[in-house]
């Protein structure tokens, strides 16, 4: 004769009368960002630093139009736009700095690697000197703000 099936749950929880709990401790890191982020075990390593962006020259810039428009004459702001990879307003920019500021700045500024003299001497900066009516007043604007560098070199350098 054949005995009866015994049911799989009823012979589970008779081989196993007593319930075991089991502890498991892993270090558990939170990350704020967009959506919550958990990582267990190790820390996720940390995001490298991005490089200070080093100030453009704006001035060596301006020249190298300058002498780009000057290789062929048949060449227009259009075509400067297009091969330095800017707006033909930016390039109008850089020739009005370039041809109304005085030529012994224009030539100091060009060979300058001081980064707070060319942060200084940003592009809207140069915009503003240049847009200012007597060569004069543009000398005096340019004295100012050099005289303003030297007085915050030494002052920090002290």
């Amino acid at each position: 004769m054949k005995q009866p099936s015994k049911w799989l749950p009823e012979w589970d929880t008779k081989r196993t009368p007593k319930t075991t709990i089991v502890q498991l401790l892993v270090r558990m890191y939170k990350y704020r960002t967009k959506y919550a982020r958990i990582v267990f075990g190790e820390p996720l390593p940390e995001k490298p630093m991005p490089p200070k962006a080093t100030p453009k020259n704006i001035i060596a810039e301006a020249l190298k139009v300058k002498t780009f428009l000057a290789e062929e004459p048949q060449r227009t702001f259009r075509h400067a736009s297009q091969h330095f990879k800017v707006s033909k307003a930016r390039i109008s920019q850089l020739m009005k700095i370039v041809d109304v500021l005085p030529e012994d700045f224009v030539a100091y500024m060009e060979h300058c690697r001081d980064e707070t003299m060319i942060r200084r001497f940003s592009g809207k900066t140069l915009l503003r000197i240049a847009g200012l009516e007597s060569p004069k007043q543009r000398q005096e604007a340019i004295s100012e703000l050099m005289e303003e560098i030297e007085v915050s070199l030494t002052a920090s350098g002290a």
